[in-house]
């Protein structure tokens, strides 16, 4: 639902009532990064993200005394308490640790901001793209993901060897020869 490159900081503190549900999608607040001072707003789309998100409304208690998006949910309930800064910025150790990922420890919430640029660049996206997500002005790091992509090194192999790629991969590659 949230974008993986806000910061724990930012999310602990999206307020309900900045959130606005619109017939098609719903708009989370701008959100202000301290370091590079850019503001975005988030959208989300996809009718599932926006029903999960009327679902979770639904399981808060009417007595919560704050406007905080996300409280506690623990024995198959939600509670009064807001979630943290903390609990956040330990979900990516507590993901890596569930999946028994060795070095559990040395996964941070920047894991996450670099999956979500991984996801972008595998999914065909351009350098204006990525660095228009993440909020970069120079293009020495979006490069970095798009030389690194699994879909780039696929596409670079195809055009290697094009009689070795399955047929769906030559049909996606005639709009770049």
């Amino acid at each position: 639902m949230f974008d993986p490159l806000v910061y724990r900081v930012t999310i602990s503190t999206v307020h309900l009532s900045k959130i606005k549900l619109v017939p098609w999608r719903f708009l989370l607040p701008p959100f202000s990064h301290s370091k590079t001072r850019v503001s975005r707003t988030f959208t989300v789309i996809t009718e599932t993200y926006i029903d999960l998100y009327r679902k979770y409304l639904a399981l808060r208690l009417a007595h919560v005394n704050h406007q905080r998006l996300f409280i506690k949910y623990t024995s198959n309930k939600c509670t009064i308490q807001p979630v943290g800064i903390n609990i956040f910025g330990k979900m990516p150790t507590d993901i890596a640790r569930f999946l028994k990922l060795p070095n559990s420890e040395l996964y941070t919430g920047h894991c996450f901001r670099r999956t979500s640029a991984c996801l972008l660049a595998d999914s065909g996206a351009n350098l204006y793209t990525i660095k228009r997500h993440r909020g970069w002005k120079s293009s020495s790091v979006a490069v970095g993901y798009l030389e690194n992509s699994l879909e780039n090194k696929k596409k670079i192999a195809c055009h290697i060897l094009p009689n070795n790629c399955p047929s769906s991969n030559n049909s996606e590659l005639e709009h770049i020869r």
